[in-house]
């Protein structure tokens, strides 16, 4: 007797952003024991185990952000074969060079095996 109709909305929302969080994402080089990532614009390349071409379809900022103008952030990396989420954090990180401005967590998958690898990253030459 009654037929229900489904309506869709779309709600569009303007975010805005301090200009600092605004800013283009630098290129950087990310390593840690056994793993290396490139970060070159919305493209990565991600070698753990093998070397994969990725894209970075997704940058999300923290909510809140007290560390720092635009940070912690994670980035989305997708590849043909491999996805990954990268934590970055501007934090002091040691490593063998000296320190590094920015910390990196790695959340990815081998398998059917989670997988957290950590690093430090720093502006690419």
């Amino acid at each position: 007797m009654f037929r229900a109709i489904r309506f869709s909305f779309v709600l569009f929302i303007p975010l805005a952003l301090p200009a600092a969080a605004q800013e283009a994402f630098g290129d950087m080089l990310c390593s840690g024991a056994g793993w290396r990532l490139e970060i070159t614009g919305d493209a990565a390349r991600f070698a753990f185990l093998s070397d994969s071409a990725m894209t970075i379809p997704l940058t999300t900022y923290a909510e809140g952000t007290v560390e720092g103008i635009g940070y912690p952030r994670a980035l989305t990396l997708i590849g043909e074969t491999d996805t990954a989420i990268a934590l970055l954090h501007r934090r002091a990180c040691p490593e063998p060079q000296g320190d590094a401005p920015i910390e990196a967590q790695v959340l990815t998958q081998r398998l059917q095996t989670p997988v957290l690898l950590t690093g430090c990253c720093r502006a690419a030459p």
